[in-house]
């Protein structure tokens, strides 16, 4: 689903604010087709896909030259400034493909800059292109399956209701379960947190009987959580600026995650992700208050910071720095790496390898010791 061209361009405000909501479909025909699909971009994702093997790129120019300046021309990606060498065959959509805020065709080949790439090495960007240029056809593919299915936001009804029968009995029209349209992506960041079950579109009917949803199907097991996106929760929360008792911001937070009650192992396991985000330096607790400390990854201490990424860190295995930077981004609340995040946990990498408190190995770090 999240693949969905569709969906993300319906929906692209709300994603830029809050986390993803998956809608569900009671047609069955339409939830196997679309499993198909997600079966395929995993086994793509993964290199697993016997399809990737089928090379549709090949190198031309010198192979023992080392990368040094990373672009684009002529469906080729070339590797060196003057021009002369790179991988032939790469069509500019499958170029300038991202995945979160990264480019990958020219990500991987960036982090290499300096080495010469291995025969291993070519056999494995070849297989990225693969993969990447059959992702954008099943992206196309999905819309296609949805659209087949009823379309935006037919296709998706609760339980048993089938589509044409939703969308052609007005007395099965509450099972449809409408999702929000978004506003123009200028005004995103002012978006209130939607919800699901009250907002509806101008071709879906309003939604009235709140009461007949079962809540429990719309809300997280907080056990199934990741914790740091428990806490890029808690800085989007405070994000507003303003300050917050501690039992306000654990009702709040829990009614955010869809929870209409904040029972006592809820309340506990709310209140102990708050603390984890004091300690992170991401909130602030005065005098059984709390308020976000920082809006930007500029504000922070740069020693704190330090000490916050080596925490980040999972023991003393051997991390890929770009995925530490970004696994370091979450740990102190912010969804995505941007320019800002990329800098700093690049200059702190480099800070902390002086003090002797990471070690280096290629482009992977760990902690030293």
């Amino acid at each position: 689903m999240f693949h969905s061209p569709g969906y993300r361009l319906r929906y692209g405000g709300f994603l830029k604010i809050d986390f993803p909501r998956l809608p569900l479909t009671g047609n069955s025909e339409l939830l196997r087709a679309l499993a198909i699909i997600g079966g395929e971009l995993i086994a793509l994702h993964l290199l697993e896909l016997p399809k990737v093997e089928s090379t549709t790129t090949r190198f031309i120019g010198a192979t023992n030259i080392e990368i040094e300046k990373i672009s684009w021309s002529k469906n080729t990606v070339w590797v060196d400034k003057a021009q002369t060498a790179g991988f032939c065959g790469v069509r500019e959509d499958v170029w300038n493909f991202h995945i979160g805020g990264y480019q990958v065709c020219e990500k991987w080949l960036k982090d290499r800059k300096g080495r010469t790439l291995s025969t291993d090495d070519f056999a494995h960007y070849q297989k990225i292109v693969v993969a990447l240029s059959e992702t954008i056809r099943l992206m196309t593919e999905i819309d296609e399956v949805i659209e087949k299915h009823g379309g935006w936001p037919g296709a998706f009804a609760q339980g048993s209701v089938r589509i044409q029968e939703a969308a052609t009995n007005s007395a099965d029209s509450d099972s449809i379960v409408p999702l929000p349209r978004p506003k123009s992506v200028a005004t995103a960041d002012r978006i209130d947190q939607p919800s699901l079950l009250n907002a509806a579109e101008p071709e879906a009917p309003p939604y009235q009987a709140v009461e007949a949803i079962d809540i429990s199907s719309t809300r997280p097991d907080l056990g199934d959580l990741d914790r740091d996106d428990l806490v890029c929760g808690i800085r989007q929360m405070f994000a507003d600026g303003e300050e917050r008792e501690r039992e306000t911001a654990i009702d709040e937070f829990a009614r955010q995650l869809g929870y209409q009650r904040t029972g006592t192992r809820i309340h506990d396991e709310l209140d102990n992700m708050l603390r984890t985000a004091v300690r992170r330096g991401i909130l602030v607790s005065e005098r059984g208050a709390l308020r976000l400390f920082a809006r930007t990854i500029e504000q922070f201490d740069r020693e704190a910071l330090k000490d916050q990424f080596l925490a980040s860190l999972s023991g003393r295995q051997w991390i890929e720095r770009d995925d530490a930077i970004r696994g370091f981004a979450r740990w102190m609340g912010f969804r995505r790496t941007g320019p800002a995040i990329d800098e700093t946990g690049r200059s702190l990498i480099n800070g902390l390898l002086r003090d002797g408190r990471l070690e280096r190995e290629g482009s992977q770090i760990r902690r030293a010791g």
